[in-house]
């Protein structure tokens, strides 16, 4: 959009571009999925550089030799950690801004002469190679490509939290409702996602900061019982210190579900077994 700006493009053609630019980002990141989030490296930067390379490619007219560049020179700005699932860190929320700035930069060089290599992505020591680490899925770039287009099946988030957690927090907010549940009848309860789910949500059970809140599936499910579903000031710092919360927090736990493992990407599965307290006899 800032290209389109500075060039004092057309909307319809900078609309375009963006369109393009994003199909090749999420077909290049499914070709990845979930080999690259679980090798350690966030899909957003890693993969964001070559949609925005594209984008901002196309509004600078670059040709098919300098696009080529453009996505070789990507492969030097590919990357990003995602320790912050662990232990947390706020340097996620930049992650997709530097994949777009990156982009851009990659786009501005490559009309200006520098050069990349053309098998970025296919190459002995390319995207594939790299980020699959032997389970990359090639077939997917071009799978269904003029038929069905993946822009299509964006997600929007409801909730303040990572997209993996949405699923179990209505699950659990719909059983405990329709139980009656309230945080002090639940003894334990059991999150069966994907391997997947488990490497970016399911690890962190006692967050230390606001963005490991917002990652840990035990905290969120606690949050969402006792303070409702999250919205955009849900998380606070008083809320990690919420000992209400902590409490069950740490009665909620992750594992690894036959059914939702076989079902991703696909479809997100999750299934939810709650233990509650015993009811003590009235005497």
């Amino acid at each position: 959009m800032a290209i389109g700006e500075h060039l004092k493009l057309p909307g319809n053609l900078v609309l375009n571009s963006i369109i393009v630019g994003m199909e090749i980002m999420l077909r290049l990141a499914h070709t990845l999925c979930p080999a690259c989030i679980e090798g350690g490296h966030h899909t957003p930067p890693t993969i964001d550089p070559f949609g925005a390379a594209i984008a901002c490619g196309l509004l600078l007219e670059l040709n098919v030799n300098q696009l080529t560049n453009a996505l070789g020179i990507c492969g030097s700005y590919s990357g990003g950690l995602v320790e912050y699932t662990l232990s947390g860190g706020s340097v996620k929320r930049i992650h997709t801004g530097l994949g777009a700035r990156a982009g851009l930069e990659a786009a501005l060089l490559a009309k200006e002469g520098l050069t990349g290599p053309a098998t970025v992505i296919e190459g002995k020591k390319g995207l594939w190679a790299v980020y699959g680490r032997g389970n990359a899925f090639p077939e997917r770039l071009f799978e269904q490509l003029g038929e069905k287009y993946m822009l299509a099946r964006l997600m929007f988030k409801p909730y303040n939290c990572c997209y993996l957690i949405h699923p179990a927090i209505e699950s659990f907010l719909r059983i405990c409702e329709a139980h009656r549940l309230s945080s002090e009848d639940i003894a334990a309860v059991s999150v069966g996602f994907s391997q997947f789910s488990i490497s970016h949500a399911g690890k962190i059970i006692i967050p230390e900061d606001l963005l490991g809140a917002q990652f840990s599936t035990s905290f969120t499910l606690a949050l969402s019982l006792l303070a409702g579903p999250p919205g955009m000031r849900s998380y606070s710092d008083e809320k990690l210190k919420d000992l209400n919360i902590l409490n069950l927090a740490k009665n909620i736990s992750v594992y690894e579900d036959e059914k939702a493992q076989k079902e991703f990407p696909k479809k997100m599965v999750v299934s939810l077994v709650l233990q509650q307290k015993k009811v003590k006899p009235i005497l």
